[in-house]
């Protein structure tokens, strides 16, 4: 009678709703779930969520403090819930009262194939507020030993969970510049969300200033950065692991004491990395706009000056200041050229920017020229490692010079190197005027919110220029094949009514071509912006190459201005 009463506890009024309890008993189940847990003591509230990958039903049991699954009655239920997993995402908002204490909880899917057990640390009000109290008295009195004693003590009740100092016990000196903040900024509960990134942030800048960090973009989503358009930028240049630790160096060593001089260095760093990384001299012009004074530069200067300092890595300001103003006097007295304002010249990655032909509403396709004055000439882009693409090099120099496409350095631009989805969903977004479009909202569960290409994906999606390559799935780092990049451009000039004739394909292999590409491939080898690998082979699943990429993007723009 007890097990009975157990599940149809359990069935919660749900018409096939599984029973849990009996789950975790039989041990039914084949693999674990992705989750995120995130706290909030200062409202006794937690909230976990994650993916599935499918749709399905999600449910979700948390025990009182010091149960165990097992021979539990229904006072035992601390809470539990079930929602329908949308396009695989899933999320719990639990509220836990006055409950503190280790509480153990079950995750289950898939009809119980698949279930997770955790361990959730509830923290509640009273509690969150006594560790408060301790700590600013601390701080208040200057007492360093006790300040120390009551971190490491009550990390987990200040909620100060942070992945470079979880298991490590903490010393005086690491905690002395943030006890100086406490001391001067004593810590509220209803600030309970910030204090754990102020926490993070000093943390953060003591390793760095040991040079104990080599990449610091994990840590990134949990410091405290009081300029959203910095954060932002910083996600926009640094997209690579490369770009990462090359902004990372940059912060290194630099004795930062406090959350001004962190965000001060910053800021440093990001313009360091933008001239180093720049998608086009319009993002150095509009990073030294922003933040220049930090490094010296206050003067706007016409675009030539721009140009002569992109891809360069400077040492110091003094050095980049000095380079500025030379190029700056053999510019003369033109004064500053082009428009200003962050975003101008467009973001990059992968070597694409998000800049590209301006769409008049007749849905005229144009190449727009710089103008021809000295200050204004266009870069004489030359590459190093375009000999073995003759076809291409028109193409790759053309676009290079009008910024749609750059090198992945000074006089290199790796032609054979393969383009992913996304960076080829964000070129041509860019190149239909679309990038400052709105959308509903992320339709893949693999695009993270907070992803570089999330916006230029969905909007792409929303515009019927591309689809995932499953239900709720986009297909993230996938190498764009040769059958799709035509897709896409064939999608994106019918988005935009421009009537394309189609040529019948005679190649060998045209019948491994996809049917949901074969008019795409058609219409774009009709254009001639498409061709075989051979005059008999298409080859439909090869990838496609950054050289190929340009001079179809080329074509394309040249024939419909």
């Amino acid at each position: 009678m007890k097990q009975k009463n157990r599940i149809r506890t359990m069935m919660a009024a749900a018409a096939g709703l599984i029973c849990i309890l009996c789950l975790c008993a039989m041990g039914v189940y084949a693999a674990e779930m992705p989750y995120t847990v995130e706290y909030e003591y200062s409202s006794s509230s937690v909230h976990i969520n994650g993916t599935i990958g499918t749709e399905g039903e999600v449910f979700f049991q948390v025990l009182k403090p010091g149960r165990s699954f097992g021979d539990v009655t229904d006072d035992d239920i601390l809470y539990h819930n079930q929602v329908t997993a949308a396009d695989g995402a899933w999320a719990f908002d639990m509220e836990y009262g006055s409950e503190s204490g280790e509480c153990e909880a079950v995750l289950v899917t898939n009809a119980g194939e698949d279930r997770t057990q955790l361990t959730l640390n509830l923290v509640s009000f009273a509690k969150l507020e006594e560790s408060y109290r301790e700590l600013n008295l601390a701080a208040n009195e200057g007492n360093a030993a006790e300040f120390t004693k009551v971190v490491n003590d009550k990390r987990d009740l200040l909620n100060f969970r942070f992945e470079l100092t979880d298991g490590k016990s903490l010393t005086d000196d690491q905690l002395s510049a943030f006890m100086a903040y406490v001391a001067a900024n004593p810590l509220k509960t209803e600030n309970e969300n910030v204090n754990g990134k102020i926490f993070n942030t000093y943390m953060t800048a003591y390793e760095l200033n040991r040079g104990g960090i080599a990449n610091i973009g994990p840590y990134i989503p949990h410091i405290f950065v009081d300029d959203d358009a910095a954060l932002t930028k910083y996600v926009e240049a640094a997209a690579t692991d490369s770009i990462r630790t090359y902004f990372t160096e940059k912060l290194t060593r630099r004795s930062i004491t406090d959350l001004a001089s962190f965000e001060n260095e910053f800021k440093r760093a990001l313009i360091y990395t933008v001239i180093r990384y720049a998608g086009g001299y319009g993002d150095v012009k509009d990073i030294l706009a922003k933040y220049g004074s930090i490094v010296g530069i206050t003067s706007a200067a016409p675009d030539s000056v721009y140009r002569g300092i992109v891809g360069k890595d400077f040492t110091g300001d003094s050095q980049l200041k000095t380079e500025f103003n030379n190029l700056l006097d053999k510019a003369g007295s033109s004064g500053p050229s082009g428009g200003g304002g962050m975003g101008g010249g467009g973001g990059s990655y992968g070597g694409f920017t998000s800049s590209g032909p301006s769409i008049n509403g007749n849905a005229d396709y144009v190449i727009e020229h710089l103008p021809d004055s000295e200050a204004d000439t266009p870069i004489a882009v030359t590459f190093n490692d375009i000999d073995g693409v003759d076809w291409a090099t028109e193409a790759i120099l053309a676009l290079a010079d009008k910024g749609i496409i750059n090198g992945v350095a000074p006089n290199r631009f790796e032609p054979d190197r393969s383009i992913t989805r996304e960076e080829f969903a964000k070129i041509l977004v860019g190149a239909m005027g679309l990038a400052d479009s709105e959308y509903s909202g992320n339709a893949f569960v693999d695009v993270p919110d907070d992803a570089w290409y999330c916006s230029y994906v969905n909007i792409a999606r929303e515009n019927n220029i591309l689809q995932g390559v499953e239900i709720g799935v986009f297909g993230v780092e996938q190498t764009i094949t040769r059958e799709d990049m035509a897709t896409m451009i064939y999608n994106a000039l019918s988005m935009r009514g421009v009537p394309i004739e189609k040529e019948k394909l005679t190649f060998e292999d045209a019948d491994q071509i996809s049917d949901y590409a074969k008019p795409a491939v058609a219409a774009l080898f009709k254009l001639g912006a498409i061709n075989g690998v051979s005059e008999t082979e298409f080859r439909p699943k090869g990838e496609t190459t950054r050289a190929q990429a340009a001079k179809v993007i080329y074509i394309v723009l040249d024939q419909l201005q």
